[in-house]
């Protein structure tokens, strides 16, 4: 089975446009069609993320969306920390998490 790892992008982009690409990939996730693999710090993050005020999602989207992620999402916990992309320094979680899988695909990172 395919392995995926999402940027928060990608999970804040399916959250805003439910007919988009984003929205697509994360339901594979969810409908367990790809293994989906999370951090506790990229959970974290979406959460946080998540919760800006100029992206005016509300907290029960927010919960439901987190609700479905948590149970489907496998969660691993990188044995390495790294710091190599440096525009965008949360990034590097979701490298950390897919160098601990050996995922297939990294979604919405930009190297």
């Amino acid at each position: 089975m395919l392995k995926v790892v999402f940027d928060t992008n990608v999970i804040v982009s399916a959250a805003l446009y439910e007919k988009r690409l984003p929205a697509l990939l994360l339901s594979l996730g969810l409908e367990d069609k790809v293994r989906f693999f999370v951090s506790p710090a990229l959970l974290n993050e979406y959460e946080a993320v998540l919760k800006r005020p100029r992206f005016k999602l509300g907290q029960r989207l927010i919960t439901e969306l987190m609700g479905n992620i948590n149970p489907k999402a496998l969660i691993v916990t990188p044995t390495k920390r790294l710091n190599i992309l440096k525009t965008d320094e949360p990034d590097n979680r979701v490298l950390e998490c897919a160098i601990n899988c050996k995922v297939s695909i990294r979604c919405g990172v930009k190297d």
